[in-house]
Formats: C-alpha cells, sequence, structure tokens
C-alpha cells in the first residue's frame, strides 16, 4: 500500500469528509480541476491540500459521496504511530479504516513521482 503520512506521534487529528485537521488547525484546500471519474458519472476533482507548514500535495476528492462515516472523531497519534492516507482520499483504506500505523510497518520513502502520460 503507499499512502502519504498526515499525522505523526503525539498529533491530533480529525477527518472531516476528506479534509483533515490537524491539533485544531484544518489544512487549506483550493480546488485545481473539476473531472468526471471515467468508470461513471461521479465527481472526482483535484485539490491542492496546503499543510500548515506550507508544503501542499494533490487530492483527489470525490464530493458527491459525503457521508457521516467519512467524519471521525478527534484522535491522539500514539508514540511510534503515524496517520496515513491516499491521494485518492473517498477510495482509499487508510488510517480512517485501519488506524494509525506502527513505525515497523513503514518500508520506504516515495523519492519522486511520475505522473501518467
Amino acid at each position: 500500500m503507499l499512502s502519504r503520512i498526515v499525522g505523526l506521534p503525539g498529533d491530533s487529528i480529525k477527518i472531516k469528509y476528506d479534509f483533515c485537521i490537524i491539533n485544531g488547525i484544518e489544512n487549506r484546500y483550493r480546488l485545481k480541476q473539476k473531472s468526471k471519474w471515467i468508470e461513471s458519472d461521479r465527481n472526482n476533482d483535484l485539490y491542492e491540500e496546503i499543510f500548515p507548514n506550507g508544503k501542499s500535495i494533490l487530492i483527489y476528492h470525490w464530493p458527491d459521496i459525503e457521508r457521516e462515516e467519512y467524519i471521525t472523531e478527534t484522535i491522539k497519534i500514539p508514540d511510534d504511530y503515524f496517520f496515513i492516507m491516499g491521494d485518492n482520499r473517498s477510495n482509499s483504506y487508510d488510517s480512517r479504516w485501519v488506524g494509525a500505523i506502527h513505525r515497523s510497518k513503514i518500508i520506504g520513502k516515495v523519492i519522486k513521482i511520475t505522473p501518467a502520460k
């Protein structure tokens, strides 16, 4: 599984739909492109997610499937654990479903992402 670390040990994190609130601060989101999912009529919008430290990533969000189960309670991440999420937030099996991941389960680091042509 390839996911991003969005919460560190000691952080408090809450997820509202596909959007992160870390230590009480909601990440900022900028809509980059509205699009449709190829296999259906479902929207699959591309957002820039901007973390409080200024770093940003691109994520996908399906706005037409915002359901209550996509809202988590605030959790505190224990020592040696990390909260991970996939970039295709609405279709990702990640810490929202399996909980925080222990440090020993992290086996690598992405050093380059090459977009598909």
